[in-house]
């Protein structure tokens, strides 16, 4: 993407209606105001971009987690074919 395409696409906005509870707005306006943001709008933008965020992070997480389980006979019979070699903890010519 170019850097015109990018600018454009950080820039165009999309008007949603969403419902929050009482106390998530009275939260975010606290948020928003103590933290110095433009706006409400700023502030939920952030915060709902940081969720996006961490989910992205914690499903790359349990992939990683899986993929180590999914291998770990494995990595052990490598980890045990290599100590195999080894004479008292060193290499043996």
């Amino acid at each position: 993407m170019t850097n015109w395409k990018l600018a454009m696409a950080t820039r165009a906005k999309k008007r949603v209606l969403v419902a929050l509870p009482e106390q998530t707005v009275q939260s975010a306006d606290v948020v928003w105001r103590k933290e110095n943001f433009s706006s409400r709008n700023a502030c939920i933008d952030q915060a709902t971009r940081w969720f996006i965020q961490e989910q992205g992070k914690k499903k790359l997480r349990d992939a990683l987690v899986r993929g180590y389980q999914a291998h770990a006979e494995e990595d052990a019979q490598i980890a045990a074919d290599w100590e195999a070699t080894l004479v008292d903890g060193q290499e043996s010519a």
